[in-house]
């Protein structure tokens, strides 16, 4: 991977709070990269570093080579795109796509043609004489992006740019953005607390918590395989199980009391001790629902009672508990609330991590 943007051991204190801690990162050229992570994990502060907005206290930042963290942002081939996107409300659309070049001291023919290609990169042609305020969320979003393109970044950074967005828009936008991407090709590094604006956007995510990242990964790895439970339950929904290692079957598989539902066999990448306290992970899409019991020995099935159902379109989600344990899978049918049901999930189908502290 061709390292272009690397953030080398930073870490950035307010007072005596800590908003990043000795934080490594590699970004390649032309990268879509996102920071995910809930407020205070330290994503924005991230950002605002590689904008120069901010100074680490300890740590450097390279892009391409070339150490910028000493450099003033309005030295910096960067531009961000802000969550509200601070357009001007007394200019128009143009005039705001073209205000950065005015400012560098284009002439007035080099404006308009740069201006002009922005617009149609981003199909805003038609819109070019209205004011922001005439302007639709989505068509606001697209003229941020252009004033911040139009001085040819290396790197285009996005600070929960969808967060004032409908659903609907924000699916859209996320298209949109895919294939703006595509077009020139810049690196992006996008902000975000939502899993699926990171999971569809992106080539990488960083997972950030408490100004530490948790696990770095492409969306499917970070999905398919969590290294910690924060990860587990911050990326797509899950059961969690806590239980303790009671037999080993093989070098992989193992046998793990749940209390309230019994002995489960699942498989781990690490070894585990007997008496571990571990927790086990199912992705609802994991676990079967039977109206019998199954007798295959090579799943792990249980006994339990529907408690809730809700339909989510293409699939509905079933809430079923046994004493304590809650379960919940989704399949295409929903199931009478207070009904019996049986459930199952292969060995492979689990994942197991050291229980947190």
């Amino acid at each position: 991977m061709n390292d272009f943007l690397i953030f080398e051991n930073i870490s950035k204190s307010f007072g005596a709070m800590r908003a990043v801690g000795s934080v490594s990162l590699n970004i390649a050229r032309g990268e879509v990269f996102s920071l995910l992570g809930p407020s205070g994990c330290g994503k924005t502060t991230l950002l605002r570093l590689a904008a120069g907005f901010a100074s680490p206290d300890t740590g450097r930042i390279l892009l391409d080579g070339r150490d910028i963290t000493a450099l003033p942002p309005e030295k910096r081939p960067v531009n961000t795109v802000f969550q509200n996107y601070a357009l001007f409300p007394h200019l128009s659309v143009a005039d705001n796509i073209g205000f950065g070049l005015r400012v560098a001291g284009r002439g007035k023919s080099e404006i308009r043609r740069e201006v002009a290609t922005m617009l149609d990169l981003v199909r805003l042609a038609d819109q070019s004489e209205k004011r922001p305020d005439q302007l639709s969320g989505g068509q606001k979003q697209r003229v941020a992006i252009a004033r911040a393109l139009i001085n040819k970044p290396q790197v285009l950074l996005l600070d929960e740019p969808l967060a004032a967005l409908d659903l609907k828009l924000r699916q859209h936008m996320l298209g949109e953005l895919h294939k703006l991407h595509e077009e020139v090709g810049i690196t992006f590094i996008y902000v975000t607390h939502d899993q699926t604006e990171a999971m569809g956007l992106s080539d990488r995510i960083a997972v950030m918590s408490e100004g530490r990242m948790e696990q770095l990964g492409a969306p499917s790895d970070l999905y398919e395989n969590p290294v910690t439970p924060f990860v587990a339950r911050f990326i797509g929904d899950a059961n969690f199980f806590n239980g303790t290692v009671v037999a080993t079957q093989s070098d992989a598989l193992y046998e793990i009391d749940v209390t309230g539902l019994g002995r489960i066999i699942a498989t781990s990448r690490m070894p585990l001790k007997l008496g571990a306290f571990v927790e086990l992970i199912v992705r609802p899409e994991r676990v079967t629902i039977h109206a019998e019991r199954n007798d295959d020995r090579s799943v792990n099935c249980f006994e339990l009672i529907v408690e809730d159902t809700i339909y989510l379109g293409a699939t509905t989600r079933c809430v079923m508990k046994a004493g304590d344990v809650t379960i919940i899978a989704e399949q295409l049918r929903a199931l009478p609330k207070g009904s019996t049901c049986w459930v199952s999930f292969a060995a492979h189908d689990t994942l197991v991590l050291p229980a947190r502290p």
